[in-house]
């Protein structure tokens, strides 16, 4: 973050680039209704902390948000490429900014990708239906193995 911090500082960014940190969940919505798009360029580090299941990436989706995102870790389980949004490869700046050229153009793209992202999120983002669909996996299971016992 501190990087970051410097380059908007050096490039004179500070107008155009806000660094918010943390914020209250009332907050968050209110940045996300304001949103036609949501971006998040995650890379696997040196030390191999990779991203995991992407919070706000899944806040955003359930906003009815198109997602613009890197191909790594947890994100491709919760954003569909061409779908729900568009994913490029770790540090591809080009294609992050080809991606939002091209949700940027698109109303009707990132519509339909918002509402796509909505409901897939509360397919794969929903704890309830995730229990549900463990509990009747592993009742299957166990049924199974004692017809077999």
């Amino acid at each position: 973050m501190i990087v970051v911090r410097r380059f908007v500082e050096e490039n004179r960014l500070g107008k155009q680039v806000k660094m918010l940190g943390a914020q209250p969940i009332n907050v968050v919505h209110e940045y996300l209704a304001r949103s036609s798009v949501f971006l998040q360029h995650s890379i696997q580090t040196e030390d191999g902390w990779i991203e995991g299941w992407g919070v706000s990436i899944a806040e955003a989706a359930g906003a009815g948000i198109p997602i613009v995102a890197t191909r790594t870790g947890g994100i491709p389980d919760h954003v569909i490429d061409g779908i729900t949004g568009l994913l490029v490869e770790q540090k591809d700046w080009r294609g992050m900014a080809l991606a939002m050229n091209r949700l940027a153009r698109d109303p009707n793209l990132r519509l339909s990708m918002g509402s796509a992202g909505r409901v897939n999120i509360y397919k794969v983002g929903n704890a309830d239906l995730q229990i549900c669909k463990l509990f009747d996996l592993t009742k299957s299971l166990c049924t199974t193995k004692r017809e077999g016992a």
